[in-house]
C-alpha cells in the first residue's frame, strides 16, 4: 500500500489549524470573563463571612496574608472570621467560623465538602452546625457519639463520625486561632 502525502498532511493540518482557533477563541473568553468570576468570588466570600458573623457590617483582612477577618459594625470590632481545613472521609473540609470577641462562636459554613451523600453531606444541615453556637471551649469542643451533649461537646451524626470529627477540628483550629489572636 502506498502512501500518499496529500491524504496525511491535509487532515493533519486542518486539525492543526482547528486546534488554533479553539485555543485561541478559549483564550479570549477567559480573558473576558477572568474580572467577572473573581468579582463573584469575591461577593460569595463576602456572603459567607456576613452568614457566620451576621451581626457585622464589614470586614477587614486581620493580617497581610488574609487569614483571617475582623468582623465590624459601627467602626467597632465584634468578632473574627476564620477559614481552616480538616481531613474528612471524601477528602478536605473547609470551613468558615465566626466568633464574636467575648468568645461565642456566632456561626459556621462548609465551604467545600464531599461526603457521602446522606450521610456525611448532613454536616451542611443547620441541625448539626447549630449545635457550634455556645461559648467556644478553651481547649477546643469535644465531639461524643453517643448521649446528650453538655457544654463545649458536639453530638456526632450517626454514620458520619469521621465527617463529625473533621468539621469539629476545623471550628477547634478556628478557636485556637482566635484565641492566638486576642492574645496578640
Amino acid at each position: 500500500m502506498k502512501l500518499n502525502p496529500k491524504e496525511i498532511v491535509r487532515p493533519a493540518l486542518s486539525l492543526f489549524l482547528i486546534c488554533i482557533i479553539v485555543s485561541a477563541l478559549l483564550a479570549v473568553t477567559n480573558s473576558v470573563t477572568a474580572g467577572l468570576i473573581e468579582e463573584q468570588n469575591l461577593k460569595t466570600a463576602e456572603a459567607a463571612r456576613k452568614a457566620v458573623c451576621p451581626d457585622a457590617d464589614s470586614f477587614e483582612e486581620g493580617d497581610e496574608t488574609g487569614s483571617f477577618y475582623i468582623a465590624k459594625s459601627g467602626g467597632k470590632t465584634i468578632g473574627y472570621v476564620f477559614t481552616t481545613e480538616a481531613r474528612g472521609y471524601g477528602g478536605d473540609l473547609e470551613v468558615m467560623t465566626g466568633i464574636s470577641v467575648d468568645g461565642t462562636i456566632t456561626g459556621t459554613s462548609i465551604l467545600t465538602i464531599n461526603e457521602t451523600p446522606g450521610l456525611g453531606m448532613n454536616a451542611q444541615k443547620d441541625s448539626f452546625r447549630d449545635q457550634y453556637l455556645q461559648p467556644a471551649p478553651e481547649g477546643g469542643f469535644t465531639l461524643i457519639t453517643s448521649g446528650t451533649p453538655g457544654e463545649g461537646e458536639i453530638s456526632a451524626m450517626t454514620g458520619a463520625t469521621i465527617t463529625s470529627r473533621a468539621v469539629t477540628d476545623a471550628v477547634n483550629q478556628a478557636v485556637e486561632r482566635y484565641h492566638q489572636v486576642k492574645e496578640g
